[in-house]
C-alpha cells in the first residue's frame, strides 16, 4: 500500500540556513526484516546514483505485538496457553529533492506485497 501526504502550510519561516530545500521522507513497514531492508538499500542507491543527499535508512524500534491463546477450546483441563508473537520492522530514508525526476524514479519503485510504504513531502 503506498500513502502520500502533502505537508501542511505553515505561517513560520524555516530556519534552516538552506531555505526552500524540499525532501521526501520514506517510512518502510513490515514484518520480514530482510524483506525491508533490500528495499531501503534500493531506494537509497537509486538516489545516490542520481547524486541527492540521502539519510538512511534509519531503522526504527521494532514493534513486538503478543497474543495468548488458550490450546483447550472447550475449556475443560489445565489452562496451557500458547503465546503467538509479531514482530513488525520500520525503516525511515529522507531523501533530498533536487529534480522531479527523484522523486519519479522512487514513484516508479516495485514494492513487494509485504512492504507498507508512507511518503511524506517535508519542506526545509
Amino acid at each position: 500500500m503506498l500513502v502520500i501526504v502533502m505537508p501542511a502550510r505553515t505561517t513560520r519561516a524555516p530556519q534552516h540556513p538552506r531555505r526552500g530545500i524540499r525532501e521526501v521522507k520514506i517510512t518502510l513497514i513490515s514484518r520480514d526484516h530482510r524483506i525491508l531492508t533490500k528495499i531501503a538499500e534500493e531506494l537509497r542507491q537509486k538516489a545516490l546514483d542520481k547524486g541527492v543527499r540521502v539519510r538512511g535508512p534509519i531503522p526504527l524500534p521494532t514493534r513486538r505485538l503478543i497474543v495468548p491463546i488458550r490450546r483447550s477450546p472447550d475449556g475443560r483441563g489445565t489452562e496451557t496457553i500458547d503465546h503467538w508473537e509479531m514482530r513488525i520492522h520500520k525503516r525511515v530514508l529522507y531523501i533530498e529533492l533536487t529534480t522531479p525526476e527523484i522523486l519519479r524514479d522512487i514513484m516508479k519503485t516495485e514494492f513487494p506485497t509485504e512492504v507498507e510504504v508512507e511518503m511524506r513531502m517535508i519542506e526545509r
